[in-house]
Parts: C-alpha cells; sequence; structure tokens
C-alpha cells in the first residue's frame, strides 16, 4: 500500500535527523569538494604499512581528526570503520577491527578527566570484543581494578552479585556520566595510579591482540592485523579536569596529557576541536608524529569576494538530500528546486545545518509534496538566533574585514578569530584541485551566508568600507 503525503513527510523528518552518523545507506563522499583529502584511504594504507609482527611491541600509530562541529567527521569515522573491517580486502591493505568508542555515551561534556577516558576505552574495547566475536578479555589486574570500583558504579543490589567482567563493565562505566558524586569517588580512588592503569590497559590490548589474530573471524574474510581505537567526541569537551573552557580543556588532554594518550599501544583516532587544533597545530603535529587531519566544509562557493557558486559542491550536498529520500521519490518531487537551492545556499556546506533545515521544513506548510520555498525559509529562519556574534561590534568588525579581505585569510592563532571560527560564524574552505598545487592545499575563510545577510553585519561592512586606509 503506497504511503500518503504525510506519512512520506513523517519518514522524511526521521532521515534528515542531524544528530546522527550516516549509515552506509546514507553515506555520499565529499572528499573531493571537501579539498580533496583522502582521510581514510590514507590511515588505512599508513596502518596497513605498520609492522605488527609481535603483540607486545606494535608500532602503534597516533591520529588527530578535526573539523567543525557538525560538519561530518562521525559520519566519516563511521565511514573510517566499515573501510577497516571490510571483509574482502583487494587492494593487499589489512583488515582491521575497529572499536568505535563514542565518548558522548561514556563522558560529561562540561566535566571530564583521563580517568574517565581511560575506563571508556577499555570497558569499550571488551563489549566490542565480546559482542561482535565472542573473545572474552579477563585481563587480570584490571578486572581487579574495575571491581575495585563496584561501589560507584553498582547500585546497592549489584554490588551484592558476582564479579564484574570486563565485558559487562561498559553498562556500568557509561553511569558515571550521570553522577558526578560517583565521578569524584573513581577519580579520588585513581588519584597518583594513571601510570599503573595505563600499564594495565597496555596488558589487555596484547590480551586483545592476540586473541584477535588466533580468532576465526565469525564473518567470511581475511583475519584481523590488529585492532584499531576509533574515539569520537573529545571535541566536544568543554571541561576537562580544572579547566572550564574548551581552548583550556582541549590543550590540557591533546597537549598537556598527550603522554597518556601516546601511552595507549594501540592504533587510535581521536577527534579534537578545530580551534583547538588550529591554535597548536605544529606543536600536535611534533607530538604526535603526524600532522592532524582536517575535514574541510564542502566547499559550495568559489574563494573571492563576489561569492560565486561552486556548482560540483552544491550537486553533491543534493545527492547528500537524495540519498535520505524514500524509495522512488526523486528530488523534484521532494523539494522545489528554489527550495532545494535556498537551503543549500545558506547551509554553506555544513552537513549539520542542511539537514536540519530540510528536517524541519517538512513541519511546515500544508504537509504535502513538494516541500516549499517558504517552507525551507521558515526552516532557515529558525536557526539565524544562532548566529548572532556574542561580542558585539568587535565582533561585527572582524567579520567585515574577512568579507572584504582580498585573501580571504584568518588568523587562526589569535583567541577571538578562534572563537568565531568554532561558533560557525566562520566557515573553513580548502580548494583542493591540481590548478595550484602549492597552494591550494591551504584553508581560506568566509563569512557563514546567513551573517552576511544580517543588517548589523551589513552596516559593519559598510563602516569599513568608509574608514580611511592607515597609512
Amino acid at each position: 500500500m503506497a504511503m500518503t503525503e504525510s506519512e512520506i513527510l513523517t519518514l522524511l523528518h526521521k532521515n534528515f535527523d542531524p544528530m546522527q552518523a550516516a549509515g552506509e545507506d546514507f553515506y555520499v563522499d565529499c572528499t573531493d569538494v571537501r579539498g580533496g583529502v583522502a582521510f581514510a584511504r590514507k590511515l588505512h594504507l599508513a596502518l596497513s604499512e605498520a609492522d605488527e609482527a609481535d603483540p607486545e611491541k606494535p608500532n602503534c600509530r597516533h591520529y588527530l581528526f578535526s573539523g567543525h562541529v557538525g560538519g561530518g567527521k562521525s559520519s566519516e569515522l563511521k565511514a573510517l570503520q566499515r573501510i577497516l573491517e571490510k571483509r574482502t580486502p583487494d587492494t593487499g591493505y589489512k583488515r582491521f577491527f575497529p572499536v568505535f568508542v563514542d565518548m558522548r555515551e561514556y563522558l560529561d561534556d562540561f566535566d571530564a578527566s583521563h580517568e574517565e577516558l581511560l575506563l571508556a576505552i577499555v570497558a569499550e574495547l571488551a563489549y566490542s570484543f565480546e559482542q561482535r566475536e565472542g573473545i572474552i578479555l579477563k585481563e587480570g589486574y584490571l578486572t581487579q581494578r574495575v571491581n575495585e570500583l563496584r561501589g560507584y558504579l553498582l547500585s546497592e543490589v549489584e554490588v551484592n552479585e558476582a564479579e564484574l567482567e570486563l565485558p559487562g563493565a561498559k553498562a556500568k562505566i557509561t553511569r558515571l556520566k550521570t553522577s558526578p558524586e560517583a565521578r569524584k569517588k573513581v577519580r579520588e580512588a585513581l588519584k597518583g595510579k594513571t601510570s599503573t592503569l595505563l600499564s594495565e590497559i597496555n596488558l589487555a590490548f596484547i590480551e586483545a591482540r592476540t586473541a584477535l589474530r588466533n580468532c576465526r573471524p565469525r564473518q567470511n574474510g581475511a583475519k584481523y592485523a590488529d585492532f584499531v581505537l576509533i574515539v569520537d567526541g573529545l571535541d566536544r569537551l568543554y571541561g576537562y579536569g580544572d579547566r572550564k573552557t574548551t581552548d583550556e580543556s582541549q590543550r590540557a588532554l591533546f597537549v598537556d596529557d598527550s603522554p597518556i594518550l601516546l601511552g595507549l599501544k594501540a592504533h587510535c583516532v581521536f577527534t579534537i576541536a578545530l580551534s583547538a587544533m588550529r591554535a597548536a597545530e605544529q606543536e600536535l603535529t611534533n607530538l604526535y608524529g603526524n600532522k592532524p587531519f582536517l575535514l574541510a566544509m564542502v566547499k559550495t562557493e568559489q574563494r573571492g569576494r563576489e561569492h560565486s557558486p561552486y556548482v560540483a559542491g552544491r550537486e553533491r550536498l543534493k545527492t547528500l538530500i537524495e540519498q535520505r529520500l524514500t524509495p522512488n521519490l526523486t528530488l523534484e518531487k521532494a523539494f522545489e528546486t528554489s527550495a532545494l537551492d535556498f537551503m543549500i545556499e545558506y547551509s554553506g556546506g555544513h552537513i549539520r545545518d542542511l539537514l536540519r533545515f530540510a528536517r524541519e521544513s517538512t513541519l511546515y506548510g500544508e504537509r504535502k509534496l513538494p516541500i516549499t520555498l517558504r517552507s525551507v525559509q521558515k526552516a532557515v529562519s529558525e536557526n539565524i538566533s544562532f548566529h548572532n556574534p556574542k561580542e558585539g561590534e568587535e565582533d561585527w568588525k572582524r567579520l567585515a574585514e574577512l568579507e572584504l579581505s582580498e585573501t580571504q585569510e584568518w588568523q587562526t592563532q589569535k583567541p577571538d578569530e578562534r572563537r568565531l571560527l568554532e561558533q560557525l560564524y566562520v566557515m573553513e574552505y580548502i580548494n583542493g584541485g591540481e590548478e595550484d598545487i602549492f597552494n591550494d592545499t591551504f584553508p581560506w575563510y568566509a563569512v557563514h551566508p546567513i551573517v552576511r545577510k544580517l543588517r548589523p553585519f551589513l552596516r559593519a561592512v559598510e563602516a569599513k568600507k568608509n574608514t580611511p586606509a592607515e597609512n
């Protein structure tokens, strides 16, 4: 029985959920319109080339992955997960067992510590091994340590139950996110024991690596060469240790506590906030031995003050929307052409905003197809309040300077410029291509297309134009 238009719109509302990472059915590769950085292929090749002969002395690689919040990092990491565990590799690349650690399940974004982070990693590792390959990790010292924390992790009834096994620790450790008192007690119990905890986790890694190489995968294909930790959500930390701002917290974790992250004897990918990456890019490169990977925006306009459309990028975003439509529903039947173009124009290539506009547009109008321009305009207008810089006049001046800049460069070493970048008033793009191989890989910046329409911004631009040039 065919669905009614109202039922189709309800399904589209679900499919356009901006907070869900794209699975295989919805994923669209945007590499070439993001600047051409082949993140997944590069990382897969680098891991395949690592020497894994000795399980106790692996040649571990640690990578940082950055980009705007909502720009599609989680979707790219999920795509990396699928690539690494491909059952029949035909490229000479090795097969890996990816462990996806979504730190949003474990950490309070405003009150996190390395203790919870380390417990989350080992809990997710043990859980993934048991669920997907039936491997039960029993590393003795770590199991003992987790059981020492039972009183803080379990209810009164659970405390009297049998000893807590590592694979079952996930459900208990995730409770730390919602219990400040439990977090405080766990930190006190583990205070001064970070080195020991790391050693115990690395023993669990040896056990995991050995078991993985000796197991017969449940799904057909080559055996696993090793496991890879994909740690998502760390870029969202606003409070880490005693630091209470994004920049301070990110630096504390990725620079000050880099010995902890680098002390994990496993291949790791960590997400890091864009502003933090830009503030300390060279330092991070030196620490981690690799330049951080950047996921730039999908480019929707050409570099320059004219803001002329970049057709390839806009067409790819249309494909991304089309991928989420119901069977037999075309873009032409789903959206008026003007509505689709408007939505893409004012997303600025930001994936989450685009999906948010599409989702909210299904709620307006007469609940009929195609979705009209007026419905999309209403959806976009609901988000305008997010694009009002917090520092007022000074921020408008900074944005006006970028708008009138000939080079469209942005001083990301300055805190205010980083803040505007992190808060999406400024978009970061990379040209890619082969027209200028020496310069096209450098980022360039543009004021968000919604901000460009706001009256305070237009007044700031006019004021800047009328300001006499300094000698």
